[in-house]
């Protein structure tokens, strides 16, 4: 995550691959999947830092979540 504050536009995944960070969105979602929300606070930091409704972020939330973790990004 200190790579994601810094700006880095990739960052390395678990699974020794990488994660383009060039969206606004990701980087967010990256830096607020810290295990200290849950999914309606997800949605409603997401909402606020991009500035959208939150059944817009609802809607893509969780195909979000699942290319990031088929990517390695989070430990199961």
């Amino acid at each position: 995550l200190a790579m994601a504050r810094r700006g880095a536009p990739v960052v390395p995944t678990l699974s020794g691959g990488s994660l383009a960070l060039g969206d606004d969105a990701v980087r967010a979602l990256l830096l607020l999947c810290d295990g200290s929300r849950d999914r309606a606070a997800l949605i409603a930091e997401m909402a606020d830092r991009l500035s959208v409704p939150p059944e817009r972020v609802a809607v893509d939330l969780d195909a979000a979540l699942e290319r990031m973790r088929g990517l390695g990004v989070f430990a199961a």
